[in-house]
């Protein structure tokens, strides 16, 4: 009787894989991006998405944090091309993409990042599996995507002093925060707009620059570091990137000096 009641009976084989397969994305962002994303490598192949040295440790801190906190807030100051925009887009293409009812939002800070952080969510959605791919209602290249599970990415650019009004967000990612060209428009209409429920997305990431949004991203690193709020701090480490080292030559020496030893002793860098 129980099983004459069961709801799952009235869903045919294929639908019923379909379901299964989708929620066990959403328990593992990791085997989604394996599985279904696809990403532009600097050799220009398209490959599947393994998070690399960098990008693992903070998928597995995102996923801490929402089995903690139940949601993901991380600032993260990088090194240059280490991948943190893409780890960002995979975190927030996921959330789109395999949940319903999702607004997601990018904020980059011009028009020439504004269209690679699209295309990079664009290709990633476009290698996903027929069975799991939800079916995308709107497309407007560059700046939106809305699917038929509800959910929608908006990718837009720093400047623009209407950004965020008259929306929730869900899931949120601020690329380059460091170089936006001023902050107040965007604490005004921006901030108040980022949902604080269960299960929501805040990922604010940025190399150095001087430029308006330096002080309020230093600002919220230091309060991160001092565990002032719900955002969590990481740095990355450049020499945690393979790229980012050469081999010595045969009979070759580094000469160290002062400051070279004293890093190489607290990082456990290789002399």
């Amino acid at each position: 009787k129980i099983l004459s009641n069961n709801p799952l009976n009235d869903l045919d084989p294929e639908s019923l894989r379909r379901s299964a397969k989708i929620l066990l994305y959403r328990q593992n962002p990791e085997l989604a991006w394996i599985r279904e994303f696809k990403i532009v490598t600097e050799a220009m192949g398209l490959v599947s998405f393994y998070p690399n040295a960098v990008q693992l440790p903070l998928l597995n801190a995102a996923r801490e944090q929402l089995k903690r906190i139940g949601k993901i807030r991380q600032i993260i100051f990088k090194c240059r091309r280490p991948g943190i925009s893409t780890y960002s887009e995979g975190i927030v293409g996921w959330k789109t993409f395999f949940f319903d009812n999702v607004r997601s939002f990018v904020l980059a800070q011009d028009k020439p990042t504004v269209a690679k952080i699209f295309g990079m969510t664009d290709i990633m959605y476009e290698q996903i599996s027929p069975d799991v791919q939800p079916e995308r209602t709107y497309y407007n290249k560059g700046a939106q995507m809305i699917f038929a599970n509800r959910s929608s990415i908006d990718v837009g650019e720093a400047k623009n002093i209407n950004v965020g009004v008259g929306t929730g967000i869900h899931a949120f990612h601020g690329t380059e925060v460091c170089r936006w060209p001023y902050l107040d428009p965007i604490g005004e209409s921006l901030l108040p707009a980022l949902s604080k429920a269960s299960g929501t997305i805040r990922i604010w990431e940025s190399t150095a620059h001087f430029a308006p949004g330096a002080d309020w991203f230093k600002d919220q690193c230091e309060r991160a570091m001092a565990g002032d709020g719900d955002l969590e701090y990481f740095f990355v480490q450049w020499w945690k990137m393979p790229e980012y080292s050469i081999r010595l030559k045969r009979g070759e020496k580094l000469k160290l000096d002062t400051t070279d030893r004293f890093l190489v002793k607290k990082y456990h860098l290789p002399p």
